[in-house]
């Protein structure tokens, strides 16, 4: 058609169609496969559904199932790559029914000759294609390739390809987030790496030193502040997990008052401390309150520069960078009432 010459190469059977309402998918030469001495089968079944994979050499040459797959384009790719199968991956499919880790099946990472409506024949390339010519919408591509117009069942993959290839958009005031957590940063390294200020060899009521560290009072109302700015941080965070108080304002706003509020826990741990971290439950609680900030601090900058992070490749929309030091940060922050309750007790106990 093109007026060149070709050969045709052959190409795997692939069926994937609606039963009675229940999708049926079949990838491979099943009959035959099903028969050969070489080849090994898995089957995983339960009241949704019914899948079985078919193995040569430990790589993957047929499928078949009954009842929604996710991911059924994934599967039918692989089997016409014959991807290698590793153990634990068959292992997932007997406990789930799943080769890959759900959120690894991001339809950016899937290759172009991947196919996405099984119906028309389209693949990945072709609606990446249609994308760079204009096609930003799921019915746009739709209209440009026919992915989606016969029973729709590819119609979310389409919505997810057009999320994926657009350009990451940054998350609301990503800006003042960035220079928040960088701030609380700075400070937070400053408390994990900076030595510590030594006390003053003499006494001077003037000097600031004194002041700080010397003057019980003054270490008290530090204490305090410093005890508040921790309960407030702790509140904020727990706010999204708190839907009835969604009226006290936006999930944005309240973000960049914690990152905020802890800059300033940052500050007040110094002007409380010195940063002599002390001994024993001292020592605990210093550790645990910097590795707190830190991991907050690197929390914040990943989410502000999640768009610009997702842009080369690190993260995805589904596996943003922000979620292991956000993480980090939660686990941290689990010791903190206990520890801050035992050193106020310990403070007025001795």
């Amino acid at each position: 058609m093109l007026g060149e010459h070709g050969r045709y190469q052959g190409s795997t059977p692939t069926t994937k169609l609606k039963v009675i309402g229940a999708d049926v998918f079949s990838v491979g030469q099943v009959e035959q496969l099903e028969v050969a001495p070489d080849v090994r089968s898995h089957t995983w079944r339960d009241d949704t559904g019914y899948r079985r994979i078919f193995l040569r050499g430990g790589r993957l040459v047929g499928a078949i199932a009954v009842g929604s797959w996710p991911q059924a384009s994934r599967v039918q790719s692989a089997i016409q790559n014959e991807a290698l199968i590793f153990p634990w991956m068959v292992g997932r499919f007997l406990r789930g029914g799943s080769l890959w880790v759900e959120e690894d099946g991001d339809i950016s990472q899937m290759p172009n000759a991947a196919t996405v409506c099984n119906c028309t024949g389209v693949t990945c390339g072709r609606l990446r294609d249609a994308m760079a010519g204009g096609a930003k919408t799921p019915e746009a591509l739709s209209a440009a390739t026919g992915a989606g117009t016969v029973c729709g069942t590819c119609v979310p993959l389409l919505d997810e390809m057009v999320n994926s290839g657009a350009a990451p958009k940054p998350v609301r005031w990503y800006r003042p987030i960035l220079v928040l957590s960088a701030l609380a940063a700075l400070a937070a390294l400053t408390v994990a790496l900076v030595p510590r200020i030594p006390y003053p060899s003499n006494f001077d009521a003037e000097s600031l030193r004194v002041w700080l560290w010397r003057d019980n009072i003054v270490r008290q109302w530090t204490g305090f502040i410093l005890l508040g700015l921790t309960l407030a941080a702790i509140a904020i965070g727990l706010r999204k997990r708190l839907r009835f108080i969604d009226k006290l304002g936006s999930y944005d706003g309240w973000r960049l008052i914690h990152l905020g509020i802890g800059a300033l826990a940052a500050i007040g741990l110094i002007v409380h401390t010195g940063l002599r971290p002390g001994d024993n439950l001292n020592l605990m609680l210093f550790v645990s309150f910097a590795a707190t900030l830190v991991f907050g601090a690197a929390a914040g900058l990943a989410t502000g520069g999640d768009h610009e992070l997702r842009a080369r490749r690190i993260g995805t929309a589904r596996k943003p960078a922000r979620r292991w030091p956000n993480w980090a940060h939660i686990v941290m922050i689990w010791p903190l009432p206990l520890l801050i309750l035992a050193h106020v007790l310990t403070s007025y106990a001795f």
